[in-house]
Order: structure tokens, then C-alpha cells, then sequence
């Protein structure tokens, strides 16, 4: 498993709302995730994505994602 991103409501229910599959997708997410004034959260995964153009490491070079309400 490559990450998940899920949400927990204020009862304590778990519900997965992403699976990194560690692709294109990214794998790994790292740091709080960021909300703009529409609702919509970024965050950021620090392997997967790009494994060519100058990308050296072996897991890929991480993504920038976006999780709409």
C-alpha cells in the first residue's frame, strides 16, 4: 500500500476516499494537506509520478494531488 486518504466523521465512521497505487498517482503523501477558499484540498506525496525527464530516484519524484469535496 502506497497511502490512503480517507475521512473521519465526527462519530468516529472511517471511510477511504483514495488509494495511492504508488504510480503516476503518487505514493507516500507527506506534509497537511492545504484547503483554497472552494473546499478543495492539495497535498503532496514524496515518491510515484514522474519516473522519467530527469527524475533519478527509483520510486519516482513525487505529485502534487487534488481532493475536490
Amino acid at each position: 500500500m502506497w497511502g490512503t486518504i480517507f475521512r473521519l466523521s465526527p462519530a468516529g465512521v472511517l471511510t477511504v476516499l483514495y488509494t495511492f497505487t504508488g504510480q503516476a498517482d503518487g505514493a507516500s503523501p507527506i506534509a497537511p494537506l492545504v484547503i483554497d477558499g472552494q473546499g478543495n484540498l492539495y497535498g503532496t506525496t514524496s515518491e510515484g509520478g514522474n519516473f522519467g525527464g530527469g527524475c533519478t530516484r527509483p520510486y519516482g519524484c513525487g505529485t502534487v494531488f487534488k481532493l475536490t469535496p
